[in-house]
């Protein structure tokens, strides 16, 4: 196909030749064998020049864009290239419009060439079915298909009033309170508006949560 269109550029077998580091005959070959894969001629050969013939055209055309995009997919591929295609990302909502949306306009202003496209959900992804090149989650990693990078620790606290942290000890008592660890103290304090705030937990609860 390079050799193909080499000839149509310049015009004949000996400029292509030279150009492509060959002697005439093996361009000969090469085309000859082209045309005959292909079950069509593609060149009119006459002593002094060249010209297409119609089947020959049409496939110039393709071959000159499958090769220019060969030629970009190369070059997109080399160290140190700038990024180009569309990037699909998979977001948790409320993480994503508050930390992640922020950002979007440096990282445009980085990469331009990159099309952007987020989807905001808490559903769990399927990044191969959705055809997703990378998803933030806040949870445990459980897919082993997946390449996973921690991007930082996301530590919960519960915190409540002594009446309330009272109720949910009597609505809830102990299974509720085994499944939750974070309560496992019986004393916890929170900053809010700049004052502290007690969270006490019933002993019996607190003791089953360990």
């Amino acid at each position: 196909m390079n050799v193909f269109v080499s000839v149509v550029e310049e015009g004949d077998f000996s400029s292509a030749a030279r150009g492509l580091r060959m002697t005439p005959s093996a361009i000969s070959k090469i085309i000859g064998r082209l045309e005959t894969s292909l079950g069509v001629r593609l060149l009119q050969r006459s002593t002094r020049r060249i010209s297409l013939t119609a089947e020959g055209s049409t496939y110039a055309d393709s071959a000159r864009r499958i090769l220019n995009d060969i030629k970009e997919a190369e070059t997109q591929i080399q160290p140190g290239a700038e990024p180009r295609r569309r990037l699909r990302v998979s977001l948790p909502s409320a993480f994503g419009h508050r930390l992640i949306v922020p950002m979007l306009p440096a990282f445009i202003d980085r990469y331009p060439a990159i099309e952007l496209e987020l989807m905001f959900t808490d559903a769990f992804v399927d990044l191969v079915a959705e055809e997703t090149d990378v998803a933030v989650r806040v949870a445990a990693h459980s897919d082993s298909r997946l390449v996973v990078r921690r991007l930082a620790p996301n530590r919960r606290v519960i915190c409540a009033s002594p009446p309330i942290s009272k109720d949910m000890a009597r609505r809830w008592c102990q299974p509720t309170f085994n499944a939750i660890p974070a309560l496992a103290s019986q004393r916890a304090a929170a900053s809010i508006s700049g004052s502290s705030m007690a969270l006490t937990v019933c002993k019996a609860c607190a003791s089953a949560a360990r």
